[in-house]
């Protein structure tokens, strides 16, 4: 089963983007995800239920919660919201032990989160679309809105509310260790440090590890570094030792030889070619072999979208970023 590595947009806990799913092998992530059938419906696997979710309706995926999805003769288009339950851990916590036990969200089933839901969804698209000054701290607006609907309205469990049976126990596990390593991959990490604060074995702990996200210790700490490392590179101007600091590389060296691995070149040569952002628009696994990521006109893609939502036409206040990209 493939761990699933999240990239959120410009330090914040958050990604919002569209997608095309033809097929999506069963797979995880540290991250709550609410997918929108914008066109089409799509087949989503979670456990051993399977939904059909058609356009208009929700559906939530816990954290480390293995789910897979599938087209259904309706081609689809999809809005998907990523999210860290972690995001309000300095004042709603409770928010990391919620497990979504109604994952399928259907108007007439549950009105009030799915129009909350909605209101949520088209607020923060709007202003993706327009990046007005401090649209950053509109999209975390609302995120709490979006987490506010859930805890009213949703139909959940606190993991702490009931004896966990051996699978819960393991996803708690997994996800105590990986929200250790994500607050502190930055510093100087060590698989005895985590051993020791989870109580567990060293050698036991990294097969558990490995066996769990498919990757080890060390892999998955370079991993966190170095995507908060492009972050860094391609969407501020930060300079490269302090980017260092910031990322956990002890020396400009080491973050030199990851960018030349991962991209064939160098931080600095990376900068370069201009501020560059995961494309909002993209498919998955195209059966008629368009690649991995195909773009999509965005501005017809947003008017859709807000249709969709039932929101305003924003086609003329698109941010020049993407219609750069349109052209």
């Amino acid at each position: 089963m493939e761990f699933e590595f999240i990239e959120h947009m410009g330090g914040m806990d958050i990604r919002m983007f569209i997608v095309t799913i033809y097929k999506r092998q069963t797979h995880f992530h540290s991250d709550i995800e609410i997918l929108l059938p914008l066109e089409g419906s799509v087949m989503i696997d979670v456990s051993t239920r399977r939904s059909v979710v058609e356009a208009g309706e929700f559906f939530i995926v816990n954290r480390n919660e293995a789910h897979s999805l599938v087209r259904t003769e309706h081609p689809n288009v999809l809005l998907v919201l990523q999210f860290s339950p972690n995001f309000s851990k300095d004042y709603y916590p409770q928010l990391s032990r919620i497990r979504i036990r109604q994952h399928h969200i259907v108007p007439k089933w549950m009105p009030k989160l799915h129009q909350e839901l909605k209101a949520a969804f088209a607020f923060m698209l709007r202003w993706m679309g327009e990046k007005r000054e401090g649209y950053q701290l509109a999209l975390m607006s609302g995120l709490n809105a979006v987490a506010c609907a859930i805890v009213r309205h949703g139909v959940y469990e606190n993991q702490s509310a009931e004896k966990p049976t051996g699978e819960e126990k393991t996803r708690a596990r997994l996800t105590s260790i990986v929200d250790y390593i994500q607050k502190n991959y930055t510093h100087n990490v060590s698989l005895a440090e985590l051993s020791k604060a989870e109580n567990m074995d060293m050698t036991y702990l990294s097969h558990f590890i490995k066996k769990q996200l498919g990757i080890s210790f060390r892999e998955y700490v370079n991993r966190l570094r170095l995507e908060r490392a492009v972050d860094l590179v391609t969407n501020t101007r930060m300079r490269m030792i302090d980017v260092c600091v910031d990322c956990g590389y002890s020396d400009y060296r080491y973050l030199n030889k990851a960018f030349l691995q991962e991209f064939g070149m160098t931080p600095a040569q990376l900068r370069e070619k201009g501020l560059v952002s995961r494309p909002l628009i993209f498919s998955d696994s195209d059966p008629e072999g368009a690649g991995e990521h195909s773009y999509m006109n965005l501005v017809a893609v947003y008017q859709r979208v807000l249709e969709q939502l039932e929101a305003p036409d924003i086609s003329s206040q698109i941010h020049p970023f993407f219609q750069k990209i349109t052209k």
